[in-house]
């Protein structure tokens, strides 16, 4: 029994490590790209057509209404890490308006991509079967 408890506790952090590695993004490159569109300026905030894609989001963002120049921390707060648009309290243009917004991101380019798809399709069952085969091994199946 001491063997079985020795083997399930090695492939327990086995499966503990895969997990952690399988599930991991990989990120060797990214693209900068840049994009403009509308989207509208809430209290609940709205994310960017981008959120989904980037990896990150660059500092030079530009929110305009009618042609005016909105400024940030007084009309709107960006989230560089979520890609989230929100509108303040005391904005000059009221809740749910019709803003552009122009906005620097970096992607990942298709390699990564592919990469990154392939990782999650094998993040839960390989690491699964490891814990499986841990307890066929205490329960004296595989021992």
């Amino acid at each position: 029994m001491t063997n079985a408890i020795i083997t399930f506790a090695v492939i327990a952090v086995v499966g503990v490590i895969a997990i952690a590695t399988f599930g991991t993004s990989y990120i060797e490159s990214a693209e900068d790209r840049v994009a403009t569109e509308g989207i509208a300026l809430d209290d609940a905030g709205r994310l960017v057509d981008a959120a989904d894609i980037a990896v990150d989001f660059g500092a030079n963002v530009t929110v305009t209404h009618n042609g005016t120049t909105l400024s940030e921390g007084v009309d709107y707060r960006f989230n560089e890490s979520t890609g989230e648009l929100r509108r303040l309290a005391n904005a000059t243009v009221s809740n749910g308006t019709q803003v552009n917004i122009s906005y620097q991101f970096d992607a990942p380019d298709k390699t990564t991509r592919d990469v990154n798809r392939g990782l999650g399709a094998i993040s839960i069952p390989v690491p699964l079967l490891a814990l499986i085969a841990a307890a066929f091994v205490v329960w004296g199946f595989l021992g």
